[in-house]
């Protein structure tokens, strides 16, 4: 998702349905960590990496805008047919066969990019 919490030249953010849809976030700096570990260690074949929780984008929505004390603008769509309504990965094998599991909390998230 784009929000336009930062930098105020950014259209509105666009939404599909009520907000109600979940989705796992994860920190780049977790992401590439976890790429760092699989070359490292030489691991292949196919991962996950989420946050491990998920996050409604309405509640995704009420996060930025009290960290940023700005109200989002939303555009809201209808919903679209292939869009899943929760997608939260299951980080289990990156932390048995890595040793990684995301360290940085989507409140934190939030706020380095403040």
């Amino acid at each position: 998702c784009q929000f336009a919490c930062v930098e105020p030249s950014y259209t509105d953010s666009v939404i599909h349905g009520d907000g109600s849809t979940v989705r796992d976030f994860v920190h780049i700096d977790d992401l590439c960590a976890m790429l760092m570990r699989i070359v490292e260690t030489g691991a292949t074949g196919v991962w996950n990496c989420g946050g491990g929780e998920g996050t409604s984008l309405k509640d995704l929505i009420r996060k930025i805008e009290n960290a940023t004390g700005k109200t989002l603008r939303i555009d809201y769509k209808p919903v679209r047919p292939f869009d899943p309504p929760a997608i939260v990965l299951d980080n289990e094998r990156a932390k048995s066969e890595l040793g990684w599991e995301p360290k940085v909390t989507l409140h934190d998230g939030i706020r380095t990019l403040l």
